[in-house]
């Protein structure tokens, strides 16, 4: 699955695209996200960009979830990026705090 951005002066349009399917992010009706994931950035990438990569990365993510504002959302999209974020950045919050929905 591939996500793609197009920024123009008219406006963003995102768009995903898995094989030969292609949706625009302005066609969704609703959203049931179950999980985030952290950017596979590949080992051929040099170390010195990948911080810069994944920066980019999480900003199309932003963008993207922006996009999806008209769409109804099944679950909390606040939430679940609240929880994506301290699992990244505290990982052993879980263990340390022994919450079991976290």
């Amino acid at each position: 699955m591939q996500l793609k951005a197009q920024l123009s002066n008219s406006g963003s349009d995102y768009r995903l695209e898995y094989g030969n399917n292609s949706i625009s992010t302005k066609q969704v009706q609703a959203v049931w996200m179950r999980r985030i994931w952290q950017p596979y950035l590949g080992e051929k990438l040099a170390p010195q960009f990948k911080a810069a990569c994944a920066k980019e990365s999480l900003a199309t993510l932003d963008g993207f979830w922006d996009s999806l504002k008209q769409a109804r959302w099944v679950d909390d999209l606040q939430r679940i990026i609240v929880r994506w974020y301290f699992k990244k950045k505290f990982p052993n919050t879980k263990a340390r705090f022994g919450l079991s929905d976290f």
